[in-house]
Parts: C-alpha cells; sequence; structure tokens
C-alpha cells in the first residue's frame, strides 16, 4: 500500500525513512573519506562533492517528505504519555536538523564564495556576497554542532526503536522495515 494507515506505514514513508537513512549515512562516510586525503587533491575534492551532493539530497528530500507526511495518517504509537510525547519531541527535532544541517552548509559554501554541485550534473551558483569570516563561523556550527547533533538524535532514535522491539515488544520497529506488513492487513 503506497499510503499509511491508522496501524501501518505505507511503502512511500518507508521509502523517504530508509533513502534519508542512506543518503545521511552516504554524507556522514564522504565528509570522513574526504578527510584522508590531501587538501587539493582530485580524490578529497570527489569526497566533499560527494558530501554536498548527499546534504542537497537530505534537504530536498526532507521537504518531500514532510509533504508526503502531511497529507497522511500518522500509524497508532503503542506507547505511553511519556514516551509518546518523547518520541514526537524526537521526531520534530530530526525534522529540524535535517533541515538546517544542511542549509547551514549551503549558506556557508554560497558564503566562502564556493558553488555547491548535485552529483556533478547540477551546479548551485553562489548567489550571495563572500564573507570568509561568517562562513567560518557556519563551518564551525555546521561541523561541531549541528551535525553531531543529528547523528544523536539518529542513535537515539535507532535505540528508540530497538526499546520497543526487545522491552516493549511491540510492532513500532517492524512497521517501519521495508517488507514488513501489518497483521491488520
Amino acid at each position: 500500500m503506497i499510503g499509511n494507515t491508522e496501524i501501518s506505514w505505507g511503502w512511500m514513508a518507508k521509502l523517504f525513512h530508509w533513502l534519508m537513512f542512506l543518503v545521511i549515512v552516504g554524507a556522514y562516510v564522504a565528509v570522513n573519506m574526504h578527510e584522508m586525503f590531501e587538501e587539493g587533491s582530485a580524490q578529497r575534492d570527489w569526497w566533499m562533492m560527494l558530501h554536498k551532493s548527499c546534504g542537497l539530497t537530505v534537504f530536498v528530500l526532507v521537504w518531500l517528505r514532510l509533504g508526503w507526511r502531511m497529507g497522511q495518517p500518522v500509524p497508532e504509537n503503542f506507547a505511553g504519555p511519556l514516551m509518546s510525547k518523547l518520541a514526537s519531541i524526537g521526531h520534530g527535532l530530526l525534522y529540524l536538523l535535517m533541515i538546517v544541517v544542511p542549509a547551514s552548509a549551503l549558506l556557508m559554501s554560497q558564503l566562502a564564495g564556493y558553488p555547491v554541485s548535485w552529483f556533478g550534473l547540477v551546479e548551485l551558483p553562489v548567489w550571495l556576497d563572500v564573507n570568509k569570516e561568517l562562513a567560518g563561523q557556519l563551518k564551525d556550527l555546521h561541523a561541531e554542532v549541528l551535525a553531531p547533533a543529528l547523528f544523536v538524535l539518529i542513535i537515539a532514535h535507532l535505540l528508540g526503536a530497538l526499546w520497543h522491539h526487545y522491552f516493549d515488544k511491540d510492532d513500532i520497529l517492524k512497521r517501519m522495515l521495508p517488507f514488513w506488513r501489518s497483521r491488520g492487513l
């Protein structure tokens, strides 16, 4: 089923979820691989292009995902009131950071005077005046605060799903697995 029901996530929501996960992991791997090569090398530049491309993809996908989610029912949450509230806050923060992390990087590149290429296919030109000082501050914010915060929230999200599966023994984790079908369908 493409859309969500009151008890199950549809395949489109699952596709957005897992695609976002893969692209975020890709961005993380790419930025760490980039650090392994010396400055000015073609390899280092290639890994940074891949990192930025993944970031742009996250930025576009999160808006598509939010648009899709707004028109869909949200399956029932089996958790109690406190855990439901924590999950809601966590999901809200995840969405916020999936917007802010790539937006901060795009703004940083703009202020540094660097165009951003999307997998070498499309290039976003520089449209802002160069401000290297502000670009440096954004780089620190992006690398030292925002990206690590996104990573921590992803780990918390994973731990919450595992908690549901192993301790609460409910279907919260299973419902988001790509090929799992709800008992109610």
